[in-house]
């Protein structure tokens, strides 16, 4: 049986949100590394572009949580401070998602 495992990739695949994570940035960098893309700077702020064993791309980021899409949210530091936030999963389909969100759990 093939081990189930994400890691950090440089291929950005079409992915839509999918499912959520309650958990820490700390917990995600301690799992996966620093993020490897800083959004698009206005709805992300942070960002993890990953793939499991057979290549599925994922990604986890924050969705227009912080003050670079609105000035009465948390600024990027603020967020990643927070012991609990719940974090987009985008995925191609819910089956990788999930996928994504068992690993992360069992991780943490």
């Amino acid at each position: 049986m093939m081990e189930i495992k994400f890691k950090l990739s440089d291929r950005w695949g079409d992915t839509s949100l999918e499912g959520y994570i309650t958990t820490s940035y700390e917990k995600l960098v301690k799992i996966f590394g620093e993020p490897n893309s800083d959004g698009d700077g206005y709805k992300v702020s942070t960002e993890w572009s990953l793939e499991d064993e057979l290549g599925n791309p994922a990604t986890i980021y924050d969705w227009k949580s912080t003050n670079l899409y609105n000035d009465s949210s948390y600024s990027v530091a603020d967020l990643r401070d927070e012991k609990k936030y719940e974090w987009h999963i985008g995925a191609e389909n819910k089956h990788t998602a999930n996928k994504l969100r068992n690993y992360i759990l069992s991780q943490i």
